[in-house]
């Protein structure tokens, strides 16, 4: 815990922190006193030796810390009494206190590899007890042991909670032994490790994770999939395609899907799920809106459209009925049909239920028997007429109403207007038919399956939509742009579909509720730093998570991150710089050189 101190001339020193003794306040106070100095030169010698240089701080993680944390560890079993405990507490932030100075000074910021890899070569882990360990499991047991007794003689800066502080150190030291092992005994290893261990603490590391992990899993067509993910158009406006949806039509990439729909099962307090499940709204609405507004329009508007048609209808079948027509030898000819006789009873018990006669309104009357004609037609099931029979129904009715329309032209112009005003008709029909297939007029999850059965039967469709065959076709009743409005839908949902089906053909990894994480962050190394920082609860994963999924929903996103960005040349000049060493027998600098030539170069910005 740290409190303000404030001195006798009203100077606030604050931020001390606890254990802080009379002379380090004061030191503070003075420093605070002296005006501030033109920042001098960093001398060469500094820059080699001085307490921010890459020696002093590979030494300071190789011998110092150890030297200092065994210190404090001794002090703070109060054996030697509070005066020496404070002391050990503050040689300890002293020299992390001029280290820091240091690193300012010469320019050095962030994570510090070069004394991580020191903690890698310390001599201290010699130390621990060791015998022959011929097993594997033997081994790591040994290097656990290793990482616990660094662990120990780690100093703790933060002295407010030692205890606990020094548990999680322990606890540490003994997870990253146990997982490094014993095999880091050459500089080419030491090197490989600490750029290992540091990857998940950096933003880039991060990055460079994740960017070889969603490497690996494009598969072994990267190419297509690169290609695919940046061709992933909307096929319905306002419907954007995943990632998982732009490469459905690779089998090979299972496991982009995979990791995708892991991703969207991930803990809801991470924000991932909803995000996911907000695309799917989103996608769901547009189909639905596309659907309705080039197609299915509103309920209200469908029962509007009808009402006006009916009583257009009423108003010209009257004017058509109202003119008097005349039976001659032709109409004789058609009546004589089988067909025409079947029509004729249903015909004429209607017409006698209206009062009209075939003397005074013999248009009426034959427009009765096309009635019947129709109903014959639209038989289903046992009764049902044949194909060879409705050929001949359908030419009975079209010579009907054909000498119909020649004596009264009237009757043509009102079924004209009727045919006109039932087009708009049957196309509302048509889509809000096919919007209660897609699923999601009444909320519901989207069913693509019965969506494509209803677009490919279309036949079927039509006639269920609008109660009458008027056409094989979607494009037989719809326009042009409703056709491709419709198709598109079919595409989009289809697509969604297959995503699903890729996904379930790969296994990245079981969906555990409390890690959805990148398995494994490529390699055991950065399992180590991810576990530690997972212990002081700043797990990494949470944001590789986020990026990863912000680049599941835009799949043009992942392209350019997969492929655009430069490799690194690192690998190239720790390879080239190793080849000039013996891996064995050397001293504990010239390790460290290796180290840090390894180290340095991986931090180089691309292009130098």
């Amino acid at each position: 815990m740290a409190f303000d101190v404030r001195m006798p001339d009203g100077t606030l020193i604050r931020n001390v922190p606890e254990g802080t003794t009379q002379e380090e306040i004061l030191s503070r106070y003075n420093a605070s006193q002296q005006p501030a100095q033109q920042a001098q030169p960093v001398s060469m010698t500094e820059r080699m030796f001085g307490a921010g240089s890459p020696t002093a701080r590979f030494l300071k993680g190789a011998i110092v810390d150890p030297l200092l944390g065994a210190n404090q560890l001794l002090a703070e079993t109060g054996l030697f009494g509070e005066t020496v405990r404070q002391q050990a507490r503050g040689n300890v932030r002293a020299v992390e206190q001029a280290v820091q100075e240091g690193r300012k000074r010469v320019g050095s910021e962030g994570l510090d590899l070069v004394q991580l890899a020191g903690n890698i070569a310390s001599p201290i882990n010699r130390l621990a007890p060791t015998v022959a360990a011929p097993t594997a499991v033997g081994r790591v047991g040994q290097a656990a042991g290793t990482g616990l007794l660094f662990g120990g003689v780690t100093p703790v800066v933060n002295t407010e909670d030692y205890l606990n502080e020094k548990l999680t150190q322990l606890g540490t030291g003994a997870v990253a032994g146990a997982l490094i092992g014993s095999g880091v005994e050459t500089a080419k290893k030491a090197s490989k490790v600490v750029k290992d261990l540091a990857q998940p603490l950096t933003e880039a590391g991060r990055k460079d994770a994740l960017r070889e992990y969603l490497t690996k899993l494009s598969g072994p067509e990267q190419e297509r999939v690169v290609s695919a993910l940046r061709g992933a158009d909307e096929l319905v406006a306002g419907s954007k395609p995943t990632v998982a949806e732009a490469v459905s039509d690779i089998p090979t990439a299972t496991g982009l899907a995979a990791y995708q729909r892991r991703l969207a099962g991930s803990m809801p307090e991470e924000g991932i799920a909803g995000q996911f499940a907000q695309r799917t709204a989103e996608q769901q609405a547009a189909r639905t809106g596309a659907l309705r507004q080039d197609v299915a329009q509103t309920p209200e508007l469908l029962d509007l459209a009808k009402t006006l048609r009916d009583a257009d209808a009423t108003r010209n079948y009257g004017q058509a009925f109202a003119q008097t027509i005349t039976a001659d030898p032709r109409l004789a000819q058609i009546a004589s049909n089988p067909y025409f006789k079947d029509a004729l009873p249903d015909a004429i018990k209607l017409a006698e239920a209206k009062g009209i006669t075939a003397k005074t309104d013999l248009t009426e009357l034959l427009q009765y028997v096309k009635i019947s004609l129709d109903k014959q037609l639209g038989k289903t099931g046992d009764t049902a007429l044949s194909n060879a029979e409705k050929s001949a129904v359908r030419k009975v009715k079209q010579e009907l109403l054909g000498w119909v329309g020649q004596k009264n032209p009237q009757y043509s112009l009102a079924r004209e207007a009727f045919a006109k005003a039932s087009q708009p008709i049957n196309q509302m029909e048509i889509g809000q038919f096919l919007e209660s297939k897609l699923g999601t007029a009444l909320g519901d999850k989207e069913r693509a399956g019965a969506f494509a059965t209803a677009v490919q039967e279309a036949a079927s469709t039509i006639k269920k939509a609008s109660g009458q065959a008027v056409g094989k076709r979607l494009e037989d009743v719809l326009t042009p742009k409703q056709t491709a409005t419709v198709n598109n839908i079919l595409a989009d949902v289809s697509r969604k579909a297959k995503a699903e089906e890729l996904a379930s053909q790969s296994n990245i990894g079981s969906l555990i509720q409390d890690t959805a994480e990148l398995p494994n962050l490529l390699n055991r190394y950065a399992t180590i730093t991810n576990t530690i920082l997972k212990a002081l609860k700043k797990d990494s994963n949470a944001e590789i998570n986020q990026l990863a999924a912000q680049m599941m929903l835009d799949p043009r996103q992942l392209a350019a991150f997969i492929e655009g960005v430069p490799k690194s040349k690192a690998k190239e000049v720790t390879a080239a710089m190793l080849k000039r060493l013996t891996p064995e027998n050397r001293d504990l600098f010239v390790r460290y050189l290796a180290i840090q030539g390894g180290v340095q170069s991986s931090l180089q910005p691309e292009g130098q």
